[in-house]
């Protein structure tokens, strides 16, 4: 079982507004509004933060009762399996996706639709789910039953259950994982810099060489910058964060759009020995 979480590139992944003090919850959700005019956070009102963190106390109180785990006062949001329609809440959306073996399931409450819906007394779904959550083991049980929401209701015809909402009680194991796209997305800024550079070099080289020009750049500043990115990329490529990055990768649980040039084996390495040949350091 996979754990989806879905946001905007501009906010980046788990930021959470009723994890931030009232009123600056407050500015930020006015700020979005305005300045994001198709997503789905314009269309809510005024009382939405509020109403979202009465519901949240309510789910935590429930589950610690359970018998549950709670390190955090309010969850990181994630939904299990893929969920298309979650995507285009966003003007420019973008997932995160992590294997629920990554978690302490004790950590991790569940509602069969939007917990707001769910414990909503207005709202009812066609199942014997509404105002309940359930811990993972529950949630096992019932997937067996009932399936995933957006197996079923992907167009939402049959109601508010579109997806299977998690909430996640603990910063582990999402902000090791919203390092690692922080961390993928750096050095693929280096590998593309640097990259340049040795492009712009090697169309230089011949006239270096015919010059008797130690290196093909255009001072030994741009020199020892390139060092410094190469270097950097060296030691990227040699070390355990690359490998789990790598692993990552392969597992499929990065978005088939996302750039990442620098976990390729052959590009990386590839670029490394353009670099060599340049013969800066001779």
């Amino acid at each position: 079982m996979d754990l989806y979480h879905y946001f905007d590139k501009r906010s980046g992944p788990f930021k959470s507004l009723t994890a931030l003090p009232p009123d600056e919850a407050d500015r930020v959700h006015d700020q979005i509004k305005s300045e994001r005019p198709d997503s789905f956070c314009a269309v809510r009102d005024e009382e939405y933060l509020e109403r979202r963190r009465k519901c949240e106390a309510v789910v935590r109180e429930r589950f610690i009762a359970a018998g549950g785990l709670a390190d955090t006062d309010t969850p990181h949001y994630m939904v299990v399996g893929e969920c298309p329609w979650l995507l285009s809440w966003y003007e420019q959306g973008d997932y995160i996706r992590i294997p629920v073996e990554e978690f302490d399931t004790g950590k991790l409450s569940f509602t069969y639709g939007d917990m707001m819906p769910v414990l909503s007394p207005g709202a009812r779904g066609g199942r014997d789910l509404h105002d309940r959550v359930f811990t993972y083991d529950e949630i096992l049980d019932v997937i067996d039953e009932y399936g995933l929401p957006q197996d079923w209701n992907a167009d939402g015809t049959h109601g508010y259950e579109r997806y299977i909402e998690v909430h996640v009680w603990t910063d582990e194991p999402v902000m090791t994982y919203v390092k690692q796209r922080e961390r993928i997305e750096r050095y693929e800024k280096i590998m593309d810099e640097a990259a340049q550079m040795i492009a712009k070099a090697e169309g230089e080289t011949d006239a270096a060489k015919m010059s008797g020009d130690r290196y093909a750049v255009e001072t030994p500043d741009d020199a020892e910058h390139l060092r410094d990115l190469i270097a950097q990329l060296e030691a990227y490529y040699g070390s355990e964060e690359w490998k789990r990055d790598y692993v990552d990768d392969e597992r499929g649980l990065f978005p088939p759009d996302m750039k990442r040039g620098v976990l390729s084996e052959d590009g990386i390495y590839n670029l490394l020995e353009a670099y060599r040949e340049l013969n800066i350091d001779q």
